[in-house]
């Protein structure tokens, strides 16, 4: 099923909208072929990692352009494409063999549901896995995971794979900011641990050598352009796929001035509520990390490490929702946290397990259905009930269709991650009143 559902993503989908075949490579020709400095001359919103997995296929197309017109951009552009989307694929493989392996490790007897849960997601985002750079985000996650739960039996090799671990999410951090969510966890954890003299230090040691080095080599060919991306981050707005856009959807029903805008290279919603959410967005977010490093703090000795896996996992998954920032790419590596995640948690019987694939699978279609099928509007197929407007302007032209499966995938997100966290909370408790540490049963 992998394999000809891939197949049929590769060569046979055809994609409505490839940042690909759009901005990654007109990003790369500018840094190529026009060069012009990234970060320092032109805006690039991904750490260097992300960025070299854009600049790396240009790279290996051929030739150079020094006057781009269409005719000599053409034959670049059908070499591009097909390399990028080639190394978002095998990075599509060493995703689910990595995923494959830490299942298998922690429940064996799930692995097979896993999978196909996993490969059914993911094909639902067929119009994303391999024309975004989320793929590459994966990977390094699914090793992280991998690593962390080698690192849980505690054998001669445990700190090494720890450090690994931390290793993982370095790059991660590289690639794209988000993991940087999961380290307080994963350091309170260690904290609690009685080889945390060795633990921490090293781990802290490959968490700084990965995220570093990166910057590092692209500070000596950008210079401190290349942290303008933090400063970009910190002032996106209200993103109109976010929870937090649904609220602002629902004040407009009742006369609240909503408009919708484009910045940052997105679609944003504001108006009298956006200063609210701006700053509701950033508390929520704040207690809920600061809510999981505390609960991993009080955990027992011998289950903090554990402890602290599980809810680094529930950060990232968390953090979707809960961020000011939502786009419909951030699935292609959410779902698989939420599946690994929920092996940690679900019960043995059959209907559980396949009600929550249920569960998952409905809101990566609902994603899909608003991305791309009825996200814009399209001047060729006026018929169409797309999510946005035919230009920025005021929210009263969005409509209630579109906004409706938008509000319900939202809360069947968010309803999730209370689940994963209630579900955290009483096998904590299961696991305390038992005097040991044990998986659902």
């Amino acid at each position: 099923m992998f394999l000809l559902s891939r197949g049929y993503i590769f060569f046979g989908l055809d994609v409505w909208y490839s940042d690909a075949e759009n901005t990654y490579f007109a990003d790369s020709m500018r840094a190529y072929d026009g060069q012009i400095a990234p970060y320092s001359e032109m805006q690039i919103e991904y750490p260097p990692l992300g960025w070299w997995a854009i600049y790396t296929p240009r790279l290996l197309a051929p030739g150079h352009i020094p006057e781009p017109t269409p005719e000599n951009i053409a034959p670049v552009h059908k070499e591009y494409v097909p390399i990028f989307r080639g190394q978002m694929f095998l990075y599509d493989v060493g995703s689910l063999a990595l995923f494959t392996m830490t299942v298998r490790r922690r429940r064996p007897e799930l692995v097979n549901w896993a999978a196909l849960t996993y490969v059914l997601a993911t094909s639902l985002l067929g119009h994303l896995i391999y024309d975004r750079i989320d793929m590459g985000l994966l990977l390094l996650l699914t090793a992280w995971a991998c690593c962390a739960v080698r690192s849980l039996d505690e054998d001669q090799r445990s700190v090494t794979w720890s450090t690994a671990a931390y290793a993982m999410l370095g790059l991660g951090i590289s690639y794209k900011l988000i993991p940087i969510v999961c380290i307080p966890i994963l350091i309170v954890a260690d904290w609690r641990t009685p080889r945390r003299s060795v633990r921490i230090p090293l781990g802290l040691l490959a968490l700084t050598a990965t995220v570093g080095l990166p910057f590092l080599i692209q500070f000596a060919i950008s210079g401190g352009g290349v942290f303008n991306l933090l400063k970009y981050h910190g002032e996106r707005g209200i993103q109109i796929e976010s929870l937090y856009s649904t609220f602002m959807m629902l004040a407009a029903l009742l006369g609240g001035h909503v408009f919708v805008e484009l910045t940052h290279g997105a679609f944003n919603l504001t108006g009298s509520l956006s200063g609210f959410m701006y700053v509701l967005s950033s508390v929520a977010l704040a207690v809920f990390l600061f809510g999981l490093c505390l609960w991993v703090f009080f955990q027992p000795t011998q289950c903090s490490r554990v402890a602290g896996y599980r809810a680094a996992c529930l950060a990232l998954v968390g953090c979707v929702i809960l961020s000011k920032v939502l786009s419909p790419q951030y699935f292609v590596w959410a779902m698989p946290m939420a599946l690994l995640l929920t092996v940690e948690v679900i019960p043995k019987q059959r209907a559980a397990s396949w009600g929550l694939a249920l569960w998952l699978l409905t809101i990566v279609a609902l994603t899909t259905w608003i991305f791309p099928y009825h996200y814009a509007a399209d001047p060729d197929h006026p018929e169409l009930i797309a999510l946005l407007p035919p230009g920025p302007g005021d929210a009263a032209h969005l409509q209630l269709l579109p906004c409706l499966i938008l509000g319900i995938r939202n809360i069947l997100y968010f309803a999730l991650v209370v689940w994963l966290l209630a579900s955290l909370v009483r096998q904590s408790v299961q696991q305390t009143a038992g005097g040991e540490q044990k998986l659902p049963q």
